[in-house]
């Protein structure tokens, strides 16, 4: 679970989702604070896409195109080219367990290119990432999981308007 907020304003989704009943809501023509937020989650690095058409080629596409590696790659450029106050992996970001080889490198390799690029970078682990996650988070300086262990932890971030902005969430 991800919520971001500040003051009176939280968002727990991008856009205009209206929400909850008491908890307000974000207008940027009142001058309230709009974070743009990129959730992603269920990319399942490692799994083989399935039930390809044959006619890839009609559409210039090879079947490495439609990998979830390559979606994570496309993710990772739009972050950094869109000015996101923060990219939260919401779970299930990995295909299993073990995954500690090809599935890995794609994810250390995005999520560096992320915080080299200045983007915060937050993520809570789902029942498929519980190995990777964790260990990603003890080797890479600014990548934070958010409440491992199952506990709930808020850690606050700056927008890329210099907004404080925090999280709040735990993880598997």
């Amino acid at each position: 679970m991800f919520r971001a907020w500040q003051n009176r304003t939280m968002s727990a989704a991008v856009g205009r989702a209206p929400l909850p009943d008491g908890m307000g809501g974000a207008d940027p023509d009142r001058g309230d604070m709009v974070a743009r937020l990129l959730f992603v989650g269920d990319i399942h690095l490692g799994r083989r896409p399935s039930r390809l058409p044959a006619d890839l080629d009609f559409y210039a596409l090879l079947p490495s195109d439609l990998t979830p590696e390559a979606a994570f790659r496309s993710l990772v450029d739009h972050a950094i080219a869109g000015g996101v106050d923060a990219v939260v992996l919401a779970g299930d970001v990995v295909d299993g367990l073990d995954d500690r080889f090809e599935a890995y490198a794609h994810l250390k390799a995005g999520v560096v290119r992320l915080i080299d690029a200045g983007v915060p970078l937050f993520a809570v682990a789902g029942n498929h990432d519980v190995e990777a996650l964790p260990r990603l988070a003890a080797q890479i300086e600014g990548f934070r999981l958010i409440g491992e262990g199952g506990v709930w932890e808020a850690l606050p971030f700056r927008s890329v308007g210099g907004e404080t902005l925090c999280s709040l969430g735990w993880s598997i």
